[in-house]
This record gives structure tokens, sequence and C-alpha cells, in this order.
């Protein structure tokens, strides 16, 4: 099943999920080097896929929900984020994936933590061990990037979609990964003693 498939089967009842919204999604995402499935799974946490979602605390709005500092910094206010719709609101998206990777690259490990700090926290990106600073913690209740990331996967349960590209790793302490580093392990021992 293609990446487009696994989200729309995921989130295609939600009215803004369309076809083609998800197709810009996996085009921007391919272009950048970003997992879709993870990102899709990060709009769904952040703002339930509702295009004017607004937090009230913050005044963060939108699929991935735009900080108003981070609208303008892109040219836009978050007035106007409120007004578009899913598919108005991809390139905007896209270019701030754009920009915080090119800031983050060097940090860059492709985990699903990293793809979700990229939006949370930017300055957590490489290290899943990242402790919040207290003003983040005394509104969010993840104390680490790793306890987001596992925030994200338990909000969107049933629906989660997970990486969907073979290069996304998943980040330390997850214990699919874990599953998955002793399934390794044990292949490779099988095949030396097999052909010793």
């Amino acid at each position: 099943m293609s990446a487009s498939e696994r989200i729309l089967a995921a989130y295609g009842d939600l009215a803004s999920v369309t076809p083609e919204v998800v197709a810009e999604l996996v085009k921007f995402c391919a272009e950048l080097g970003l997992d879709p499935g993870v990102i899709a799974d990060l709009i769904y946490y952040e703002s339930g896929w509702r295009p004017n979602a607004v937090n009230p605390k913050s005044g963060a709005t939108g699929l991935i929900q735009f900080m108003p500092s981070t609208a303008a910094g892109l040219g836009i206010s978050t007035e106007l984020i409120y007004t578009l719709d899913a598919s108005e609101q991809m390139p905007w998206v896209a270019e701030y994936f754009r920009r915080q990777l090119a800031a983050v690259r060097s940090k860059w490990t492709g985990t699903e933590t990293d793809h979700y700090m990229l939006v949370f926290y930017p300055a957590a990106v490489g290290n899943p061990d990242y402790a919040f600073p207290s003003k983040v913690t005394d509104v969010n209740a993840s104390v680490t990037a790793a306890d987001y990331a596992r925030r994200v996967k338990e909000y969107a349960a049933d629906r989660y979609v997970g990486p969907t590209l073979t290069g996304t790793t998943i980040a330390r302490g997850d214990s699919r990964a874990t599953g998955v580093i002793l399934l390794a392990g044990l292949a490779a021992i099988v095949l030396i003693w097999r052909f010793r």
C-alpha cells in the first residue's frame, strides 16, 4: 500500500483529508526527504486535520499550529491561515518544513521524533532526550522529545500511520525499535551460524 493510500485509509473520513491534499503532502515530503505518514500523524495530533483549529492558550492556528510569530516569519498571519482550507495551507506547511529543515540539517537524524520536533520544538531535533524548559512543560504534558513522540502515537491510536518510508527510523526508547533491532540481530546470528 502506498503512503497516500495508507494516509487516506487512516484519515480519509475527515473532511479536509482529500486525495488532492494527501497528494500535496506526499509531494512536498518527497521533495524534502520527510516521511508523509509521520507528518500526517503529526497534523492529526496538532489540529485533528482541522485547518481552522486554534489553540486558545497560544494562538497557534492551522494544520500544524503555526504560532503567530512563525506565521509572520513566513510573511503571513494566523488570521489568514485561519481562513485557508487544507489545500491552501499546504504550500505554507511545505515552506515551514523547508525552512526548519534548512535550520536543523546538521542535527537531523530522520527519526519520527525529529519529524515531530520540526513542528513542536525545533531545538530538540536530533536529541530524543531533550528536556523541554518549564515554559513548555507548564502548558504541555511532555517533558522530553521522546515523550512528545509517544503522545502523538497514542493520540493517533488506531489511525496511526507511522513511517511509510524505509529510511525513517524510530527514536530510541520506542519498543518497536527495540523489537526490530532484536529481530535484525537474531537474523544475523542465524545467517552466521547457517553459513559457518
